[in-house]
């Protein structure tokens, strides 16, 4: 295989091949309902953020000046570690099956997520965690999603051009991410966005799927 011919798949994780968004968002209700009630939309829109730039948005909309930011972004991420450690979430099957038959074929795959390697490394010590041949937290770069700092460095690891990378995405976050940095991108879901591939659903996309977005 020549060097032109040679190509990787660089996955999102939250959303995309793991369901963590009621953890997530059970970890921020609990933090809130420990002050206050809880409004309504105080937690919309958090998904795909960092934990920092969560509880940050969330102490602006409920006007928690002058409270402790990181001991609150310390709380949340305790407890979601630990339902992690729990296993109360796991890894899409479809999502689990592609990355197989990806690895059997010889192509490269990666992890790109937002997550802090903190996190991270309770998930992938669950049982059933894929291996990945790169990578990528959010505590690894300066700049997070949507900025293209994480897909660029996930492809710089693999020796890769970033139009090699096919990335799998199910936000606008991550596709804003990866079509910054110059990658091909697969969205998940029926979200009107500009993307090279769009499937309804993981289990619909294909090899031949992620092979035509790079080509």
């Amino acid at each position: 295989m020549t060097r032109m011919e040679e190509w990787a798949v660089l996955f999102d994780l939250d959303g995309t091949l793991v369901d963590t968004a009621p953890i997530w968002r059970s970890a921020f209700v609990a933090l809130i309902n420990a002050r206050q009630p809880v409004p309504a939309g105080a937690t919309d829109g958090l998904l795909g953020l960092t934990a920092l730039e969560a509880i940050t948005t969330i102490h602006r909309r409920l006007g928690w000046f002058g409270l402790d930011l990181a001991a609150d972004v310390a709380e949340v991420e305790a407890a979601v570690r630990q339902r992690y450690r729990d296993g109360a979430t796991s890894w899409h099957a479809e999502g689990l099956r592609l990355i197989a038959a990806l690895q059997a074929d010889g192509v490269p795959v990666g992890l790109v997520t937002s997550s802090s390697g903190y996190i991270l490394n309770a998930l992938m010590a669950h049982s059933g965690a894929p291996r990945f041949d790169v990578v990528v937290c959010g505590s690894d770069v300066k700049r997070t999603k949507p900025a293209p700092d994480p897909y660029l460095l996930a492809a710089q690891r693999l020796g890769l051009p970033p139009a090699r990378c096919a990335v799998v995405e199910d936000s606008p976050t991550g596709l804003a991410s990866a079509v910054a940095a110059g990658c091909p991108v697969v969205l998940i879901g029926d979200q009107r966005q500009l993307a090279a591939v769009q499937v309804t659903s993981l289990g619909r996309l294909t090899l031949p799927a992620l092979r035509q977005a790079v080509s």
